[in-house]
């Protein structure tokens, strides 16, 4: 390994230039890491006296001038003085020939004589050095504009004078720091790539990016590719080929990698980076991305951002890293997801992608996914990266050592279809097999045309027996592993020889290794070959059992990394045939966290799949019926939040039936009460719903169980707001609220608070004349809500769901209140966000009557982002519903109303959200009377209706939708005795019991407005 070139840089300025002395530290530090065969060292003397001296020296100076000569390279600033210490530096620099940059700040004006004398003697020294055409020096108005000049003259000094040795990879991009973001035009590296061994160089597609970078017109470039094409490889390469070492013109580079960090961190990154300081700090408080945007369309920037599916929903799972597509698509791209699934997660995403498709600055984007806001756009040019091309297919060859001519080359990657992970592969078998042949390796069929995917197989069969035994062994993680973990299913194994194996497999293409969190992984597809041939099952997940047992539990539970070794646990013990222990280890050390707090709601079914004979059977093979309660309740709330609803149902009917077996009236007053409420929530059977909140109610009282009885009190008081029942609705609300305030429950006083906002937000509806006292206690109500949710925390941690509801709820108050022209308090009013794991405080906006509108987009942002995080799609039509609301109050942009309604219309069509479906109506009804009213120049439909025909559906939707087929079959007869509501849906409803029993609030709403349509 070569010694790195010490070069020591002096910094010779006074103490009134510190900003410009500090800055050129930072670029020193800079171009470091840009040059790793040197060491660039600043050299700075501290100490800055007027008298040149202090206790106990005589004279700084002699201390200083030792430090000079021993430098390489000076850099002297001067402002306002030139002291006599300073130009002593100066000259000493000249006599020794030492590379001087020298710099004058402008911009002085002296206010006293002593300060207006010491100018002029600097003065007197500048026009010495004009006269001295051998010396070169520059003049800077601000610290920023120091930063990049000293930064680009030491750099173009260095690539000449010090270049990096002949063959030595000193990439001209590196990562920046993330305490100091550079300032533009310097690039902004912020998650540098690490390019793999033998890259092939993809000229081509270097090629186009150039052409399009320097000559197509449109500003948005997509790479889009499966999983293993190099998609991230070739656009670092090209930055680092094409644009870092040539003399483009732009405004600034950022390099952003969303495998490392999200949209929310990227916007923020950004914000600071291209908008300069003194323009940030004139723009107050504001939307960073909505001016970021601005700033793009204005000036020439170059964004490449890298693995953009994690933006999206299908990928932004905490899984995401796991996930990959079925099967090899060998060559052509298979669309797995539906338009929903390649939407951004966070909602300002989505515009923000469509600002960067016009303007002046241009993007390339990597991904898997090609995102839906991009669909039609004139701005986007889409490449779907298939695999090597011919020329690099040979050069791949050819760098791993493969020999045989290119026509040989080039026809064994057609049988791949030229991917490269295939590839990657057949060199692997072709070196092992010691033939390092192209046109031997069809002699010994290494290369199946009519069968390609046995290369697995084949390659398989050419590793020795150890490290079949070793990659075979490893299969059994489900996720990434450390070597420690590893060490464990090899107890009699020297440490050293298992690594040896695990570094060979690595090279060879087997197994993945994650330098920087020091983690093993597999590609998706060869984990599951090489499980199937591992033998003894059964030993290898056993000491894994013994390994991750052994882990002591966190305290304290943030992210899913820490429940990583209680899942791999419940995974092998599930795998080993342990069921009951599993169910224990689910039960007690992660079901509430996973579900609550981090809303791993498809991670959940997963893993709970392992616990079923098969997916035919009703519920899971344990001994116990409590225990098989408990799983179908979980799979059956999962299910919900997932947005489907009848898979839901099923599962929770099950829990009915498994508690009543086992006669466990409290769990069965908690099945019935989860039936109850997406009975009424989202199919709209109210009467349903009201039958089994009773029931539960009951069986609560009998058991006397307090707790279950307030929740049961939560649920009737729910559906009675619906029903358009307020006061009765407060009094069943405010006695579930009196129990869980004496006993110190937030989670549930919470629930009340969400409760009583929206009646009071019912009752606005309906309501003609004054309502301000409704948007009032609506607004308090929703802030409790939070402050509750908050409360929460400190007694067991966050839950998402809690976070979701209150920030809708903040934001569609806002919505209301504005809408109805009212006021809030006077008082202003904090609303916190927190960070993604919910341990600290991000942002803080305070509500003002001025800025309603943005109060409601920034809380209804928080609340779609962080339910499309976990895929929570239960809440999703709602908020959607309230964006169309919001993007109709700002500014009548019918394009976005449209786009949030059939996007919120689809959601609850497909999830069967018939109160939903009864909202997404009425809104559109009063648009199109809006539009009608008002002589607007839009649509006189919306989702292909006119008003009268969507008043029709609100009604059709409001209407209880109840019959005696929906209702839990009890074994026992008399079950549901005494009950009207039972008797009722005996006989069947009448249309009018179906009116007052349905969604009461919606159906009068939609009688208003069809006398507002008649009146016109």
């Amino acid at each position: 390994m070569n010694e790195r070139q010490t070069l020591k840089i002096f910094i010779a300025s006074s103490n009134e230039l510190a900003p410009e002395r500090k800055d050129s530290i930072l670029v020193i530090s800079e171009l470091n890491k840009l040059n790793p065969h040197l060491h660039l060292e600043p050299v700075l003397y501290e100490l800055d006296t007027e008298s040149g001296s202090y206790p106990g020296k005589e004279r700084i100076q002699d201390e200083i001038n030792p430090l000079l000569e021993e430098s390489d390279i000076v850099v002297a600033l001067f402002y306002s003085k030139i002291g006599a210490f300073t130009r002593e530096e100066f000259e000493r620099a000249l006599a020794a020939d030492k590379k001087v940059f020298l710099y004058f700040k402008t911009g002085f004006s002296g206010k006293s004589s002593a300060e207006i004398k010491r100018y002029l003697e600097l003065a007197e020294f500048r026009e010495t050095i004009e006269k001295a055409s051998s010396i070169r020096f520059i003049e800077f108005d601000r610290t920023k504009d120091y930063n990049q000049t000293f930064y680009k003259d030491l750099d173009k000094y260095l690539s000449k004078h010090h270049p990096a040795p002949k063959g030595a990879q000193a990439g001209r991009l590196v990562s920046s720091s993330k305490k100091a973001i550079p300032l533009a035009p310097r690039p902004y590296i912020a998650h540098p790539y690490s390019l793999v061994k033998n890259f092939t160089g993809r000229l081509e597609e270097q090629r186009l990016l150039s052409e399009w970078f320097q000559f197509d017109k449109e500003p948005m470039y997509v790479v889009e590719a499966i999983g293993g094409m190099g998609k991230s490889a070739l656009a670092w390469k090209w930055l680092q080929e094409e644009i870092s070492t040539k003399e483009v013109e732009v405004a600034g580079i950022i390099w952003w990698s969303f495998y490392d960090e999200g949209f929310d961190t990227f916007v923020k990154h950004l914000f600071q980076y291209c908008i300069p300081e003194e323009t940030r700090q004139g723009l107050g408080v504001v939307d960073e991305a909505t001016e970021v945007a601005r700033w793009l369309y204005q000036h020439r920037f170059l964004l490449v951002l890298d693995g953009f599916e994690r933006v999206l929903r299908g990928y932004n799972q905490m899984t995401a890293m796991y996930i990959q597509e079925s099967g090899l698509s060998m060559g052509r791209i298979v669309e797995l997801w539906d338009q929903h699934q390649r939407s951004p997660v966070n909602p300002k995403a989505e515009r923000f992608l469509r600002s960067l498709c016009a303007g002046q600055s241009k993007t390339l984007m990597t991904t898997r996914l090609f995102p839906t806001p991009l669909e039609g756009l004139a701005g986007v040019k889409l490449f779907r990266l298939r695999g090597l091309s011919k020329t690099d297919t040979v050069a791949f060859f050819e760098k791993e050592g493969v020999k045989g001519s290119q026509e040989d080359m080039v026809n064994a990657g057609s049988v791949y279809h030229f991917h490269p992970l295939m590839l990657k592969l057949l060199s692997t078998a072709i070196q092992r097999s010691r033939t390092k042949d192209i046109a031997a390796a069809y002699q010994k069929n290494l290369i199946d045309q009519r069968e390609p995917q046995r290369i697995l197989q084949t390659s398989y069969q050419l590793l020795n027996e150890q490290e079949q035994k070793v990659a075979n062994a490893l299969s059994v993680f489900r996720s990434a592993f450390t070597f420690e973990a590893a060490e464990a299913l090899f107890p009699d194994w020297d440490a050293d020889s298992l690594w040896a194996i695990m570094m060979e497999l690595q090279q060879l293409g087997f197994v993945f290794y994650q330098e920087q969190e020091d983690k093993f992984d597999f590609h998706p597809i060869l984990r599951s070959f090489l499980y199937d041939q591992l033998s003894g099952k059964m030993t290898v997940h056993e000491r894994a059992i013994g390994y991750y047992g052994a882990i002591p539990e966190k305290e304290k539970i943030v992210s899913l990394e820490d429940l990583e070794p209680a899942m791999e646990q419940y995974h092998h013990l599930v795998r080993a045939g342990r069921l009951e222990e599993a169910f224990v280890v689910y039960r007690d050390r992660f079901s509430d966290q996973i579900f609550f707090q981090l809303g791993q709601y498809e991670l959940i079914i997963d893993l709970l799949k392992g616990l079923f004979a098969s997916d035919k059977d009703e519920w899971p093979v344990l001994e116990h019926k409590s225990a098989r309660g408990f799983i179908v309740n979980d799979l059956g709330l999962c299910y919900s939040q997932l947005g489907q609803l009848k898979r839901a149902m099923t599962y929770l009917l099950i829990f009915a039936k498994l508690s009543e077996e086992d006669k466990n009236e409290e769990e069965l007053s908690r099945s019935l009460m989860n039936i109850a409420f997406y009975s009424q929530t989202y199919l709209g059977q109210q009467l349903v719903a009201i039958l089994y909140s009773q029931k539960a109610k009951d069986l609560t009282v009998k058991i006397k169980n307090k707790s279950k009885e307030a929740d049961s009190n939560v649920i009737y008081g729910q559906i009675l707001k619906y029903q358009g029942k307020f006061e009765l609705s407060d009094f069943h609300l405010g006695k579930a609220l009196k129990y869980y305030t004496e006993n110190n429950y937030p989670q549930g006083a919470g629930r009340v608070a969400y409760r009583y906002a929206w009646a009071h937000l019912f009752q606005i509806r309906l309501t003609e004349g004054e309502n301000a006292h409704f948007c009032l206690e609506a607004w308090q109500w929703a802030l409790k809500a939070l402050d509750f949710a908050v409360e929460w925390i400190a007694q067991r941690g966050p839950s998402i769901g809690n976070f979701i509801e209150s920030y809708y709820l903040i934001g569609y108050t806002a919505l209301t209140t504005h809408k109805q022209k009212n006021q809030l308090p006077a008082q202003s009013t904090s609303i916190s966000f927190y960070d993604e794991h919910f341990q600290h405080i991000k942002e803080m906006i305070t509500v003002q009557p001025s800025n309603l509108l943005f109060t409601a987009e920034r809380c209804l942002t928080e609340a779609l982002t962080r339910s499309r995080k976990v895929n929570l799609v239960e809440y999703e039509p709602q908020i959607l519903l309230a964006f169309a609301q919001l993007a109709w109050q700002s500014n009548q942009d019918h394009a976005e109303v449209v786009q949030h309604l059939q996007e919120a219309h689809a959601i609850a069509e497909r999830g069967e959200y018939r109160v939903y479906l009864a909202d997404i109506h009425l809104f559109c009804a009063e648009v199109l009377l809006d539009i009608r009213e008002q002589g607007l120049n839009l649509p006189h439909t919306l989702l292909g209706d006119n008003a009268a025909t969507h008043l029709q559906k609100a009604k059709a939707y409001a209407l209880d939708q109840s019959t005696i087929e929906d209702v839990f079959q009890s074994s026992d007869p008399h079950f549901y005795d005494g009950y009207p509501e039972y008797e009722m849906l005996q006989r069947g409803m009448t249309e009018q019991e179906r009116i007052e029993n349905g969604y009461y609030v919606a159906w009068q709403m939609a009688d208003r407005l069809e006398k507002r349509l008649r009146s016109d």
